[in-house]
């Protein structure tokens, strides 16, 4: 059941979408050469930029993929996206450019994930706990990439709220699962 619908009529709950620290409003998109607040997205950016992928991955996509490095998948889907961008929209868009363009839909988002994943943490377990269950059972993931964040937004969301930003609709961005050896 998606968890954005209100009633029975298919409209949507804005008051579902990501929400900057505090509540205050909705996620948005910074400014385009804005500072990275997120470290997460920092990080990433870092890894991606580092030893020129970006540009290689401009160049020749396949090419240009480490053969062993947490930045792998990122720009892997990175790479695919904007293949896939290219085809759909007849925009020529870059890897560089597309995430350059993840960055400022997405650095909000992932500075309230930053702040709450330790939260998270600490609630996962207590709920594990008070389910009967050993905390082991509970694996907290990665973050959900950004590039996959923005994917997921454009194949699924960009409809709920027109004009807004889709990618407020994503929910999973801090992710877990509970491993039980028995039903």
């Amino acid at each position: 059941r998606d968890r954005f619908l209100q009633d029975e009529c298919g409209t949507y709950d804005a008051a579902m979408r990501q929400h900057v620290r505090g509540g205050m409003r909705v996620v948005a998109p910074i400014s385009e050469g804005a500072p990275l607040l997120s470290g997460s997205l920092r990080e990433f950016d870092e890894l991606l930029r580092q030893d020129g992928l970006l540009q290689k991955l401009n160049e020749n996509p396949v090419a240009a993929l480490p053969v062993k490095n947490k930045i792998r998948t990122v720009a892997t889907r990175l790479a695919k996206l904007a293949t896939k961008c290219n085809r759909q929209e007849g925009i020529p868009t870059t890897p560089e450019a597309l995430w350059n363009h993840i960055l400022t839909r997405t650095d909000e988002i992932y500075v309230v994930a930053d702040e709450m994943r330790d939260v998270f943490s600490v609630v996962a377990k207590q709920l594990v706990r008070n389910s009967g269950l050993e905390e082991d059972a509970l694996h907290i993931g990665p973050l959900k990439d950004p590039v996959r964040v923005h994917e997921k937004a454009m194949d699924d969301y960009t409809d709920r709220f027109p004009g807004e930003l889709p990618e407020a609709c994503v929910a999973d961005i801090i992710r877990s699962k509970v491993v039980c050896a028995t039903s």
